[in-house]
């Protein structure tokens, strides 16, 4: 920037600081005074509105009063006579006196007369409950406790102000005693508001401080609110004042607007200052311009253009000229003597910046150098946070020294439910509930062994589950830091569903042992049952040993219902294609003998059942069903000796999401019973092996084998169903069974009618067993039923009989070893006759082997041990069967 501009910039500050001094103490001086007179302008204005406002009350008092200091009104407030109501309480009446709310209240504050007036619609109406709220017994508007009483004032409602004015009504001579109080309104509308403003000259508006409709219920104060004065525009002012309410508490901001002349007046006068004075000041600035660009700049511009010709052509040599004898003369002299300097300094800058060349070119290769470390390292640190962000296991970065938590990715929250800056700079131990000492040995392992793997931890989560995890964890330097990565392993679920599968085959191991040992018990209790009875047939009715015979034959029906649980809990083919259903299945239960007599014997046991009527059906065994139902009912009874109830119920659920318990249920449709006691419990230690063979609390040979409860887990699992228990020691248990619900049509209730007469006519039965004894007692049951039997000990003999003779019917064994079963038997009978008759008898559970050989043509399936009406029937029937 030039000098001549300096100067020319340093003039017109100068100047313009001095007007902005001069313009100030004229604002200050002039607007003081035109302030206060506008001002007070304003605040009259305001106050004269508010004398309107106060006028209207007045009115609102004077009306009121002149009708409550009146005879007929005291008459009429005690005899409450219709004469007074249709001469004075009209609508011309009303319109003439601008009144808008009328209210009579005797002296007990009760409402004689109530009514609201519509001036435009011409009409009486209605007040509303909120005006009539103000007027209750006891208020302030209703209670006057002196002859000279009034009470006047505005009342905000929720759809507008109303002019109230309320007094106790006296005679006419306004003498007592007071009979009740007298309150008119007037609606305080745009009308009102539009008078005052006219009557004032002024813009006003009034706003409700509140929309509640209610003010503060206190006495009256008659403390002004200030006047405050606001400027709008620069043409416009406002002043705003509180209107307060009848109660004494602020309902409305009155806002009165007017035009601002006297303002205008004081701009114009400063204005008219400010541009004589600004004339008066640019004359003398041009004049100081000139004096100093003719004396001072021409010089200096003249030495600027030397010193600029010895800089263009880098002659150093060279020298300037100034005239005169003043302090332009020295600085010549001075500049010539820098010259100099220059010239002796120039050898030395172009030596030094070789110099400085040669050192810049290192420092920008080892700069660039730089540069690529830092890009590589930034690219390094990227990948490894997409890394730990994106990996699918849980992750968390430690400072080893003080367990502080870095950076942790979703995985981690989802894991914790924390969020994740609920869990940044938070210790290991109050996130992952790992203790200083734990924590300090990890850091200890990893200086060791460099890392860490599959460490077993407990950890807690936010909403206090614990959760079983394996830590793996590395140290690596961040920086100055050295930082733990921990890499968490949730194997809560996999701990459960471990647990789940050792349970499962634990349960399926003692299935497959009993049903061995089953099957070969039902083999030895076939002549344990049938013998007696072969035996009791060759005896006279009063024969002693009758009874004796009758013990051994009900003794070995006993151990063969052991061992029908014992088969029930091997769960080979429980038949579950069936429609059934639980409320029936319960009902037929209920009204059993077994039922009966639990009744009788428990006689301090109730019974309520809770059944569903739309309780849709399933698919299943009614047999095995009804054998669940009457174990955990038995083992309900016996749980409360003491007496107690025992609750059967159903329903239909539909599970939306797994559901966690005892047992997980899958998401389906469901048909759930639950039969619950209030016995004294199950320890919690019991509860998971209380579905395990032969585990039990109760005394052997009393209360039962220890099968009951395994059996029903097993028929439940054979159904696919789910069994979840709950219970709490002396409080009872409750046994809920989810079975998948079929929406198939129910079965009719028939039947099956056995045949009466299981006589034979002469038919040829070939009985194929691998036991000897099995072979004489059924040949010696048939035999007695007039058929004509034959015995062979194997599959193999039986094919090589039937090759030479012929036989109406083939009784079979299914297992018989070493040789082929019952089904591969009559495989290779179908080769040689086609239309061979068959049934099967075995001691193991109908299984699918069973149910195929059925398919191929066998009829009747029959379980050892059998009596002689069992088999005769099945005999009897398929030889009656027309193929």
């Amino acid at each position: 920037m030039t000098l001549s501009k300096k100067t020319f910039i340093i003039v017109c500050v100068t100047f313009i600081g001095l007007m902005a001094v001069l313009y100030f103490l004229t604002s200050s001086i002039l607007s003081k005074g035109f302030d206060v007179i506008e001002d007070d302008s304003i605040k009259n204005n305001v106050e004269r509105v508010r004398s309107a406002i106060d006028y209207e009350c007045e009115a609102v008092d004077t009306t009121a009063g002149d009708y409550a200091g009146w005879d007929d009104t005291y008459v009429f407030v005690q005899k409450k006579n219709e004469k007074y109501i249709n001469a004075n309480m009209n609508n011309t009446t009303f319109a003439q006196l601008k009144v808008n709310v009328v209210i009579i209240l005797n002296k007990k504050g009760e409402v004689v007369f109530s009514t609201g007036y519509d001036r435009k619609e011409d009409k009486q109406i209605a007040l509303s409950s909120e005006i009539m709220e103000h007027v209750r017994v006891g208020s302030f508007l209703a209670s006057h406790e002196s002859i000279k009483s009034n009470k006047k004032g505005i009342l905000l409602l929720k759809n507008g102000g109303v002019i109230l004015a309320s007094r106790p009504i006296l005679t006419s001579k306004y003498t007592g005693p007071i009979m009740g109080t007298l309150i008119m309104g007037r609606n305080l509308d745009e009308d009102i508001i539009q008078k005052w403003s006219k009557l004032t000259r002024t813009v006003l508006s009034l706003q409700p401080l509140s929309n509640d409709g209610v003010g503060k219920k206190k006495e009256a104060t008659s403390v002004p609110a200030d006047i405050i004065v606001k400027e709008i525009s620069s043409d416009i002012i406002e002043g705003e004042t509180q209107i307060h309410d009848v109660y004494g508490a602020p309902a409305y901001l009155l806002s009165v607007r007017m035009p601002r002349p006297v303002y205008l007046q004081e701009k114009r006068t400063t204005r008219y200052l400010i541009a004589s004075s600004l004339a008066v000041f640019m004359i003398f600035a041009l004049a100081i311009i000139w004096l100093l660009k003719k004396s001072i700049i021409a010089r200096l511009v003249k030495i600027g253009q030397d010193v600029n010709k010895i800089g263009t052509d880098a002659d150093f040599s060279a020298r300037i000229t100034v005239a005169g004898k003043d302090e332009l003369t020295r600085l010549g002299s001075e500049i010539n003597g820098m010259i100099e300097k220059l010239e002796e300094s120039t050898q030395e800058l172009r030596e030094t910046h070789n110099t400085l060349y040669q050192i810049n070119q290192v420092l920008l290769e080892q700069i660039e150098e730089r540069q690529r470390t830092e890009a590589a390292l930034r690219q390094s640190e990227e990948r490894f946070s997409a890394v730990f962000k994106a990996s699918p296991t849980p992750k968390a970065l430690v400072v080893a020294n003080d367990a502080t938590v870095l950076d942790v990715n979703e995985r981690f929250t989802r894991l914790f439910g924390y969020a994740k800056n609920e869990i940044l700079g938070q210790k290991s131990e109050d996130v992952l509930q790992i203790g200083k000492d734990e924590w300090n040995g990890i850091v200890e392992k990893l200086r060791k062994m460099g890392f860490l793997r599959d460490e077993y931890s407990r950890v807690v989560t936010k909403g206090g589950d614990i959760r079983e995890c394996l830590i793996s964890a590395e140290q690596v330097s961040l920086g100055d830091e050295e930082v733990v990565i921990l890499s968490l392993q949730d194997m809560t679920e996999y701990k459960r569903m471990e647990i789940r599968l050792q349970r499962a085959q634990k349960m399926e191991a003692l299935g497959v042992l009993a049903g061995g040992v089953a099957h070969d018990l039902n083999n030895v209790l076939v002549g344990l049952v049938g013998y007696p009875e072969m035996l009791m047939m060759q005896l006279s009715p009063d024969s002693p040993l009758r009874r004796h015979l009758l013990t051994i034959q009900n003794s070995g029906s006993k151990a063969a219902a052991i061992v029908q649980d014992l088969l029930t809990l091997a769960r080979r083919g429980v038949q579950t294609d069936d429609v059934a259903h639980l409320n029936r299945l319960i009902s037929e239960y209920l009204a059993s003998p077994e039922q009966q007599r639990l009744v009788n014997d428990y006689q301090d046991i109730n019974v309520m059942v809770d059944l569903s009527e739309d309780l849709l059906p399933i698919r299943g065994s009614a047999v095995h069903l009804q054998k669940t139902i009457m174990n955990l009912v038995l083992n309900a009874v016996e749980a409360m000796s003491a007496g107690g109830t025992i609750r059967l119920a159903t329903r239909n659920q539909y599970i939306d999401k797994p559901v966690t318990g005892y047992d997980d249920v899958r998401e389906g449709e469901y048909v759930v019973m639950e039969i619950s006691d209030t016995g004294h419990g199950i320890a919690t230690g019991d509860l998971e092996h209380i579905f395990e063979p032969f585990y039990t609390k109760k005394v052997m040979g009393k209360s039962g084998t220890g099968l009951g409860l395994a059996v029903v887990w097993g028929t439940v699992k054979d159904h696919n169903g789910y069994v979840d228990v709950s219970s709490k020691e002396g409080e009872g248990t409750t046994f809920t069974i989810y079975l998948p619900a079929a929406r198939d049509a129910l079965p009719s209730s028939e039947k099956s009618e056995t045949g009466k007469n299981i006589l034979g006519k002469g038919e040829s039965i070939l009985v194929v067993d691998d036991i000897k004894e099995q072979r004489d007692l059924a040949k010696m049951m048939l035999s007695s039923l007039g058929y004509n039997v034959s015995t062979v000990s194997s599959g193999e003999d039986a094919i090589e009989y039937l090759k030479q003779h012929t036989v109406d019917l083939m009784m079979l064994d299914m297992i018989m070893e070493p040789g082929i079963d019952g089904l591969d038997t009559y495989k290779h009978v179908l080769k040689i006759n086609p239309r061979q008759k068959a049934i099967i008898a075995s001691g193991f559970s109908e299984t699918e082997r069973v149910r195929e050989a059925q398919r191929l043509g066998v009829g009747a399936y029959v379980r050892k041990p059998y009596i002689l009406e069992q088999i005769g029937t099945a005999v009897r029937k398929e030889l009656d069967l027309e193929h």
